[in-house]
C-alpha cells in the first residue's frame, strides 16, 4: 500500500494511505484530541488520511473542537 508523509509537532511520520487519524494520533502517542487540522481542513479522528501534510491537533476547548462536535452529531 502506498506511504504519506505527516508531520504533528515538528515529528515527521510515514503511514499508509487511509489510516484514520486516530490510529495516527495513537502512533505518535498523542492522547486526548477530538480531531486535528491537515492542511487547513478541519478533520475528525475517524477520518482515513489521504494525502501527505502537517496536522495540528485539536483539544477539548479549542475553537476548531466545537466544528468537529458539531460535524459528529
Amino acid at each position: 500500500m502506498e506511504k504519506i508523509k505527516v508531520k504533528i509537532k515538528g515529528k515527521e511520520y510515514q503511514v499508509e494511505k487511509g489510516t484514520p487519524l486516530g490510529k495516527i494520533f495513537e502512533i505518535a502517542g498523542i492522547e486526548g484530541t477530538l480531531g486535528g487540522v491537515l492542511n487547513g481542513k478541519i478533520i475528525d479522528l475517524q477520518t482515513p488520511i489521504k494525502e501527505s501534510g502537517e496536522i495540528h491537533p485539536v483539544y477539548r476547548g479549542s475553537r476548531e473542537s466545537l466544528e468537529i462536535m458539531r460535524h459528529s452529531l
